[in-house]
C-alpha cells in the first residue's frame, strides 16, 4: 500500500470514528468520556483524543464532574444554532416539529389535508404552516438550518418516489425543489417509516439495540436499524414490508404486483370488509370502535396484525434485532394488535428467537415528523447529509 492511500485510508477512519461520536452525543445528550468509547466501542484514548479535536472546533464542550468519587470529563454538544424542521405530509395530516441542533422540540403542529390531496396545495400548506411556527418561535426563516420531508412512498437514494404509482403526481425532487424556493433550504426527502424508526429508537433504553420497526398504518412499512443507524439497502428501500408478497394469485397491489402484504393488511383492505354492513368509513371510526370494544373491529384488526407477523418473521429471523418495535395507527386500537401480533410470531419464529422483545412505540402520532426532525438536527451537528 502506498503511503499517500494508507494516509487517505486513515483519514477517512478517522474521520468516520468522529462523525460516531457526534452521531452519539446528538442522540443522547451528555456522556463522559469514559461512558463515550462505552457506547461508540472505541479506546479511552481515541476518544480522548477526538474530544480534544471538537473542543478545538466548538463542536462539542467538557465540563469536569465527579462519578462514583472519581473525577470524569463530561462532553456534551455545542449549540450551533439554528432550527431544524421535520415535515410529514400523510394521508390525511400534516406535522410539523420543529426542534434546535440539539434535536430537543421547540414546537410541533398538525393540520388535516383532505382525501387525495395534490402536491401543489399541500406544499403551499406545508410552507405556510412551517413559517408560521418558525415565527412563533421567535425566529425567522434564515435561522432554518435543515428539513427533513417524510412521505407515504418508498423513497428511494436520490429522494424520489421510486413507485409512482403509489403517490401519483408526487415527486420528490420537484418537492425539494418548491420548499428551496420557500425557505432557501434544500431538504431530504425521505420514507415515513423510517422517520418513525429513528423517532422510536431515540430513546436511551433502546440505545446500541438493533431493531425492525413495523408501522402498521393505511399502510404497512417499516424499517430496519442496525448498528447504530438505519440500514437502508442497495436503492435505499429496505424496511418495505408492505411489499412483501404473500398470495402470488392474490389482489393487485398499489405498486403493481400481486398479493403484496398490503392488499390483506391495509386500512383500505379492513374497511372493504366492512363496507358490507357498516357503509363507508375511515380508519380512524374503525380503531374508535375497536378501542370502545366493538368485536368485529377488534378482531379485523387482530387478523391484520397476524397476517403482518407472518410476513415479517423471515426478516426478524434474518436479521436476529434486539427489539422489534410496532407503531402506527392500527397499534392505537388497544392491546389486541400487540398480543395477536406477539402470539403469532412465537408460533412460527425459530425456537431460540422467540422470546425476543417485541414492544409497542412510545412516539404516537407524532413519531414520523418527529423522526424528520431529528434527522434534520443531526444533519446541523454533522455539517452534512
Amino acid at each position: 500500500m502506498s503511503g499517500s492511500a494508507r494516509s487517505g485510508s486513515l483519514s477517512s477512519l478517522r474521520q468516520a470514528n468522529v462523525n460516531q461520536v457526534l452521531k452519539v452525543l446528538q442522540r443522547f445528550g451528555g456522556m463522559t468520556q469514559i461512558e463515550l468509547a462505552d457506547a461508540t466501542n472505541l479506546s479511552a484514548a481515541t476518544i480522548s483524543s477526538i474530544v480534544r479535536e471538537l473542543t478545538e472546533k466548538n463542536k462539542v464542550v467538557t465540563k469536569s464532574v465527579s462519578r462514583n468519587n472519581r473525577h470524569a470529563l463530561y462532553v456534551t454538544l455545542a449549540q450551533e444554532g439554528g432550527i431544524a424542521a421535520g415535515v410529514s405530509i400523510g394521508t390525511l395530516d400534516l406535522r410539523i416539529v420543529l426542534g434546535d441542533s440539539s434535536g430537543e422540540v421547540l414546537c410541533e403542529k398538525m393540520m388535516p389535508l383532505p382525501v387525495r390531496h395534490q402536491p401543489d396545495s399541500t406544499v403551499i400548506c406545508a410552507l405556510e404552516l412551517l413559517r408560521e411556527m418558525v415565527e412563533l418561535v421567535g425566529s425567522e426563516i434564515t435561522d432554518l438550518k435543515q428539513v427533513t420531508i417524510a412521505l407515504p412512498a418508498p423513497i428511494d437514494l436520490n429522494g424520489e418516489v421510486r413507485v409512482p404509482e403509489i403517490m401519483h403526481g408526487w415527486s420528490g425532487k420537484e418537492i425539494a425543489d418548491r420548499f428551496e424556493r420557500g425557505t432557501g433550504v434544500h431538504p431530504v426527502i425521505e420514507n415515513d417509516a423510517k422517520m418513525a424508526c429513528l423517532a422510536q429508537v431515540h430513546d436511551p433504553g433502546l440505545r446500541r439495540q438493533d431493531v425492525v420497526y413495523v408501522n402498521a398504518g393505511y399502510e404497512v412499512g417499516g424499517a430496519l436499524y442496525i448498528n447504530g443507524r438505519l440500514y437502508r439497502g442497495h436503492d435505499g428501500l429496505a424496511g418495505e414490508f408492505g411489499h412483501i408478497q404473500v398470495d402470488p394469485n392474490g389482489a393487485v397491489c398499489t405498486c403493481g404486483r400481486r398479493g403484496c402484504l398490503n392488499t390483506v393488511a391495509s386500512a383500505a383492505h379492513i374497511i372493504s370488509l366492512l363496507r358490507p354492513s357498516r357503509g363507508e368509513m375511515s380508519l380512524r371510526d374503525v380503531v374508535s370502535d375497536a378501542k370502545r370494544g366493538d368485536l368485529v373491529c377488534m378482531r379485523l384488526i387482530e387478523d391484520v396484525a397476524t397476517q403482518i407477523a407472518l410476513a415479517i418473521e423471515p426478516v426478524i429471523t434474518a436479521f436476529d434485532p434486539g427489539v422489534v418495535i410496532v407503531g402506527g395507527e392500527l397499534t392505537q386500537a388497544g392491546d389486541g394488535f400487540l398480543v395477536a401480533l406477539s402470539q403469532a410470531l412465537n408460533k412460527v419464529m425459530f425456537p431460540v428467537l422467540s422470546d425476543r422483545r417485541i414492544i409497542l412505540g412510545q412516539c404516537g402520532d407524532d413519531a414520523v415528523s418527529l423522526g424528520a426532525m431529528y434527522s434534520a438536527a443531526n444533519r446541523i451537528i454533522m455539517g452534512s447529509d
